[in-house]
């Protein structure tokens, strides 16, 4: 970037970030492209360091800033050239670091196996697991039969993260997965399913918010330790009637890719 492409970067950031509250689709488009790419310019040993040791994306990283700092940001600070912009994504990758390395020290990290439990297929142990909760393979799997067929065409996006992406042997990268079927929005959509966490910091509370936490907690399974196995079970089952739901001529809502 030369010196008057900075300083007009610069100009139209400081313009877009103090009229936060006014700005119409095509301005949010923008600035979203400004703040997106800078960042993604960007070199940071703490950004290496979530990338190689807590297995964090640098787009996911950039996408979770420009969520929660920019598009919902709480502060109302200037920002007024790309400089401050970077010194603001450094605090937030401090914090994210914070968050993980205490997470990890506590129970947080209990549910974070649980989500890699998921990632296998299931196994006849899963039936005794269920058994001790009062449930059974068939009851979760009519119960992830009933959600996916309940969701509508508003978020058919759902089988499709979860049988394409995010269950066993089919882990295409989201990103990828969204591109090529044209799936908008699809960071907020994975936040909001409960499936951005790559090994990382999984928050109990958080998770019970989510989609996925929400189906958990209908079977009667708080993310908490004492279900970590049954919730690793069941999330397996879901997997398989994922996969079903999205492999086409499975039944009349399987789609190809």
């Amino acid at each position: 970037m030369t010196d008057k492409e900075r300083q007009r970067a610069d100009a139209r950031l400081r313009d877009l970030w103090a009229r936060h509250d006014r700005l119409d689709q095509g301005e949010w488009a923008e600035l979203y492209e400004i703040v997106t790419r800078a960042l993604m310019a960007h070199r940071s040993g703490l950004l290496q360091d979530l990338e190689k040791q807590h297995k964090q994306e640098k787009s996911d990283l950039v996408q979770d800033f420009f969520l929660d700092k920019v598009y919902g940001r709480i502060g109302r600070g200037a920002c007024d050239h790309l400089g401050a912009l970077h010194k603001f994504f450094e605090n937030f990758l401090l914090d994210r670091m914070r968050q993980v390395k205490r997470r990890r020290a506590q129970e947080g990290g209990d549910l974070d196996d649980v989500v890699s439990i998921a990632t296998a297929e299931p196994s006849p142990d899963d039936a005794e697991v269920l058994a001790e909760v009062g449930l059974s393979p068939e009851r979760v799997a009519a119960a992830a039969r009933d959600w996916l067929h309940g969701l509508g065409e508003a978020q058919d996006w759902i089988p499709i993260f979860l049988g394409r992406s995010w269950c066993p042997d089919h882990g295409e990268p989201l990103s990828r997965l969204a591109r090529r079927l044209g799936i908008a929005s699809h960071h907020y959509k994975a936040k909001k399913l409960g499936i951005t966490h790559k090994g990382e910091d999984v928050n109990p509370e958080g998770f019970s918010k989510t989609l996925l936490g929400g189906w958990l907690a209908g079977l009667g399974l708080p993310p908490d330790p004492d279900h970590r196995a049954a919730t690793g079970a069941a999330l397996k089952i879901l997997c398989v009637e994922a996969l079903s739901w999205v492999n086409p001529g499975d039944n009349e809502r399987g789609m190809s890719s």
